[in-house]
């Protein structure tokens, strides 16, 4: 059984962040997209944890920005330590999508681009292609910037340079 308190309002805001990125590299997901967005800044904007919530009993429905389907998503999470469907929509796309998704600030939509303009399947092919000025469409300051994602992937490569060429 999964430990409930591992789970802070902010990692499971994440989590819904990352599955509104990957319903956004999809063709006709942003009304998932924008769902799971908003519902993510409502978890981060919640003033108490929300395993407390939900172990005392409380209707997450009636917190602005949470439905039926995030509801149902934060008790699987708590109850198994696992969302299926954010799993299912993760097995489509490729560790490095994934670990875009992180970036502050850049969407699906600009991870689909990026990899689909670099043809990049690791951390390395993706250095080397921004090197060479792609992704030059990214803003050069803030936090969709070139910078944070090439210190994302300097991360990756340091982290685990041999997974990160997978």
């Amino acid at each position: 059984m999964p430990d409930p308190s591992a789970h802070t309002n902010q990692t499971i805001a994440r989590l819904f962040d990352r599955l509104a990125g990957l319903y956004e590299m999809q063709e006709g997901g942003g009304f998932k997209a924008r769902a799971y967005r908003k519902g993510a800044q409502a978890i981060r904007d919640l003033p108490d944890e929300l395993t407390a919530l939900v172990a005392a009993g409380a209707d997450l429905q009636k917190v602005p920005g949470i439905g039926k389907a995030i509801d149902g998503k934060v008790r699987e999470l708590l109850d198994t330590g696992r969302v299926q469907t954010f799993d299912r929509e993760a097995a489509n796309v490729s560790p490095l999508a994934l670990a875009l998704l992180d970036v502050p600030g850049i969407g699906g939509a600009s991870v689909r681009r990026l990899l689909d303009e670099t043809g990049a399947q690791t951390p390395t092919e993706l250095l080397a292609a921004l090197d060479a000025g792609a992704g030059a469409w990214l803003p050069a300051e803030g936090p969709r910037s070139l910078e944070a994602v090439r210190d994302l992937l300097a991360a990756l490569l340091q982290s685990d340079p041999v997974a990160a060429q997978r």
